[in-house]
């Protein structure tokens, strides 16, 4: 999720698209919905408050779990994404029962 979050930042610091780029994008894999809902609603009435990384750890983690459970004094997120991927026999393992569930 960090890694995420930078690129996404990096994008918003260098690109603004409109609604239209990202309906006409649609298919494109690279683009994802975080970009829309962050960018493309920017300069909008309904516009977004990007949380700080860490505040942002606190509600969904995606990379570097173990790093981020530490930074946020070792407190679960409410939600994660993709834990197959990222230190699952490492990290997630002991907090998800893999086969209890199909993902």
């Amino acid at each position: 999720m960090l890694g995420k979050t930078i690129c996404m930042l990096f994008q918003l610091v260098f690109t603004k698209h409109s609604v239209e780029y990202y309906i006409n994008n649609y298919f494109d894999f690279r683009i994802n919905e975080d970009c829309f809902w962050v960018d493309a609603l920017s300069n909008t009435s309904i516009a977004l408050k990007v949380p700080d990384a860490l505040t942002a750890a606190r509600f969904c983690i995606e990379q570097s779990p173990s790093y981020l459970y530490a930074k946020t004094s070792n407190n679960l997120p409410f939600s994660c994404h993709a834990y197959k991927r990222y230190e699952y026999d490492t990290f997630w393992k002991k907090y998800i029962d893999n086969n209890s569930f199909k993902s």
